[in-house]
């Protein structure tokens, strides 16, 4: 299937390279998460479950190719895999993969008008199915991030944007007739 892609862009990638210099104190490997952050979405089509697993190995590709460390190209397969679920797993990188994590959902924090740039764009990467699939499907992933106890995992970032994603999210299900 050819995706067009309309929210997982160029802009998307830039949206989260400039959060990662805005918080580049806070991160111990800048270089792990850019990387990730480059390639997470490297493949993407809404019709398909192995996105994550495409781009992983996209970048584990590529990073042989450029010679790069071993540990590295590990990390940032870990990372790009665990966008699939937005899981945080143990060890020594976990911070700046809470980090990653959160700049990817930076845009459920959006004000009103940014977020609804979002959904629409989704809407349209989904274009294929038809609102009766496509609703309760967007219900579910909604409700997996309202059902959390946290959306952002770190400290700082749960502070400042997990009321307003938790606003835009319920806003979104009661506008799609799920609240």
């Amino acid at each position: 299937m050819n995706c067009s892609k309309h929210y997982h862009t160029a802009a998307h990638i830039g949206a989260l390279l400039e959060l990662s210099e805005k918080f580049r104190e806070h991160l111990k490997n800048k270089t792990l998460v850019d990387i990730a952050i480059l390639y997470h979405d490297y493949v993407y089509d809404p019709a398909r479950k192995d996105n994550e697993e495409k781009s992983a190995r996209k970048a584990e590709h590529d990073l042989e190719k450029l010679g790069q460390d071993a540990a590295l190209i590990e990390n940032v397969s870990r990372f790009i895999r665990a966008t699939q679920k937005h899981e945080i797993f143990d060890g020594p990188d976990k911070n700046d993969l809470c980090f990653f994590l959160d700049f990817d959902l930076s845009v459920l924090a959006a004000d009103n008008a940014v977020y609804d740039q979002y959904t629409s764009a989704i809407r349209k990467e989904f274009s294929m199915y038809p609102d009766l699939l496509y609703n309760p499907g967007r219900k579910a992933v909604l409700r997996h991030f309202l059902d959390k106890p946290r959306i952002y995992q770190t400290g700082l970032l749960h502070e400042r944007w997990e009321e307003s994603a938790r606003k835009n999210l319920s806003r979104e299900l009661k506008s799609i007739g799920y609240w």
